[in-house]
């Protein structure tokens, strides 16, 4: 019996140095991305797309900061304007998938076309996808062969296969 008292104990005592090891982790962390916000925050201010790409998905998702999409917006949009493709394509996905926002799918074919512009073969797909099937605009199948063409020289292999299919069938 005091063997199993023992063992109950010892097991309780685990359990709270767990806890506490735990605890203190995500203690660090939580300053730790703090501190990381802080310095890339420091560099979007100065301008580097890298940065405020990184700043904007950091307050997309609460990272080191408070939530925030409008800030995430913002410097996303930034970032977009300073030739980031991935902050281009990242605030297209925001307006197209209505992400804490009413959709804007004119919006999502602007950045989707800076995206491309800027050699983001996925944006090129999403828009040709777009111009394909209408999606938020005119179908003009003649631009989606463009845009999947282009997303396919820049190594999408989705849309060899989507050019392809339209290829094919003539259009």
């Amino acid at each position: 019996m005091k063997n199993i008292l023992l063992i109950i104990s010892l097991l309780f005592t685990l359990n709270l140095m767990a806890n506490s090891s735990h605890h203190n982790l995500q203690k660090f962390n939580k300053e730790k991305n703090k501190e990381e916000f802080e310095v890339v925050k420091k560099y979007c201010d100065q301008n580097d797309s890298f940065s405020c790409y990184q700043l904007g998905i950091m307050y997309f998702h609460g990272d080191g900061t408070k939530k925030s999409i409008s800030n995430s917006k913002k410097t996303l949009k930034k970032a977009c304007e300073l030739k980031n493709e991935n902050a281009c394509f990242s605030l297209a996905q925001i307006y197209r998938k209505g992400t804490a926002l009413i959709q804007n799918l004119s919006k999502a074919r602007k950045y989707y076309s800076l995206a491309c512009e800027n050699g983001n073969a996925k944006s090129c797909h999403n828009l040709a996808y777009m111009y394909e099937t209408g999606y938020g605009i005119k179908i003009d199948k003649q631009e989606a062969k463009k845009f999947y063409k282009k997303a396919c020289f820049d190594g999408y292999t989705k849309a060899c296969r989507n050019y392809r299919i339209l290829h094919d069938k003539g259009e």
